[in-house]
């Protein structure tokens, strides 16, 4: 009995096929672990937003499956995450870090610092989300009627990147009687739209106009109106200036940026400090750094860009909670430490970290950060001799 060769270019595609569909299959797995966080983290917005609801005993075992089910979701979709953008991947990790904080939160009874991590947990949602102005693919299906607030609904629309919807509710909340308190929540909602404008949309003439409506009514509280007023300024300024007709930006135009919003930064804590009207300055900037960064630049510029990032948006951002500016500084450090600006970055976080616990003093720093901070020093600078 014969046999028929089969032709070497018939297995190459039968290779290739068989290749194709199990990246396909792997793919599809990323995507429905995805799906499942989404879906997951849907439900519980307007619990999480909703601090009756979140504190209602027939809720606590929703919260906690539900918070079970994204950890383990969001395990399965690592490589969605990690074949992204530098930025992304950053968001990632604390996005992890802070679910499973707020799980031991809820698995201890404190609903209090609970409740405030998960809403922490959902803006660093929206810190990989207002990186850009694409429109969301992710958390459909959840209409007014869901949540108890136009100031809620507003909130879930922001955080999942359905700006227009955004604005309309947050404009809503502005006008209604339940506006008059707290205030808390006024001066969110102004920022947000700050934010929209300046740092998402790019649009600042707009945005100007946007807020102006509401400083020549009684809707604000006088403290939120003076930040607003300030704001105006900042967004007349930037239009002024061709701020809306700047996209892309080459690395040099972007450091002068820089050193004119934030520098000189030539020791750890020298960026200035913005005013009211300078706030609306680092948006601006931070939206430009997130765009150059995420597009992948070259690697001698990753470390700079860290550190820019970092800056920036411990001035503008800056929560209890969590901050971004911190794993940026620990991305400089541990991912590029042969750069100059690695000490730069170690500088930095150690002068904030030593301040935020015990002022220049630092003499209630606890054990553990100390040894987080010794390590690092160890990374950057190299261990001193005599330690191990």
């Amino acid at each position: 009995m014969n046999k028929k060769l089969i032709p070497i270019s018939l297995i190459c595609l039968l290779g290739g096929l068989i290749s194709f569909v199990t990246v396909a299959q792997s793919d599809m797995r990323i995507n429905l672990a995805m799906k499942k966080a989404g879906d997951t983290m849907l439900e519980l917005f307007p619990i999480i937003l909703n601090q009756a609801r979140f504190n209602n005993v027939e809720n606590e075992d929703n919260i906690k499956t539900g918070v079970n089910e994204i950890i383990t979701s969001l395990g399965q979709a690592e490589p969605h995450f990690t074949q992204r953008a530098q930025t992304n991947q950053i968001s990632y990790d604390i996005l992890i870090e802070h679910l499973k904080e707020s799980q031991q939160a809820i698995n201890a009874g404190n609903k209090v610092y609970a409740q405030n991590m998960l809403q922490e947990v959902a803006y660093i949602c929206a810190s990989c989300h207002t990186q850009d102005d694409k429109s969301r693919t992710l958390f459909h299906g959840k209409n007014r009627d869901a949540f108890s607030s136009d100031y809620e609904y507003a909130e879930f629309n922001f955080l999942t990147r359905n700006y227009g919807l955004a604005l309309d509710y947050y404009d809503r909340h502005l006008n209604s009687a339940y506006a008059l308190k707290p205030e808390r929540t006024i001066l969110d909602t102004t920022k947000k739209i700050l934010t929209i404008y300046a740092q998402i949309y790019n649009q600042p003439g707009k945005g100007a106009r946007h807020l102006e409506k509401y400083v020549n009514n009684d809707k604000l509280p006088h403290l939120v109106k003076s930040k607003v007023v300030e704001w105006i300024k900042g967004l007349d300024e930037l239009e002024a200036n061709g701020a809306a007709r700047v996209d892309k930006v080459s690395f040099e135009q972007l450091e002068s940026y820089v050193h004119k919003y934030l520098g000189p930064l030539d020791k750890p804590g020298a960026a200035m400090v913005p005013t009211k009207k300078e706030i609306v300055y680092h948006l601006w900037l931070q939206g430009l750094l997130y765009k150059y960064y995420s597009a992948n630049p070259p690697e001698q510029e990753v470390a700079k860009l860290l550190y820019w990032l970092a800056i920036n948006d411990r001035a503008t951002h800056y929560s209890f909670y969590y901050s971004l500016a911190d794993l940026y500084l620990k991305e400089c450090m541990l991912k590029h430490t042969g750069h100059n600006f690695a000490k730069m970055c170690f500088d930095e976080y150690k002068e904030y970290t030593t301040f935020s616990y015990s002022g220049s003093q630092g003499t209630a720093i606890p054990e553990e950060i100390q040894k987080e901070l010794t390590t690092l020093r160890d990374i950057v600078y190299g261990a001193k001799k005599g330690t191990k």
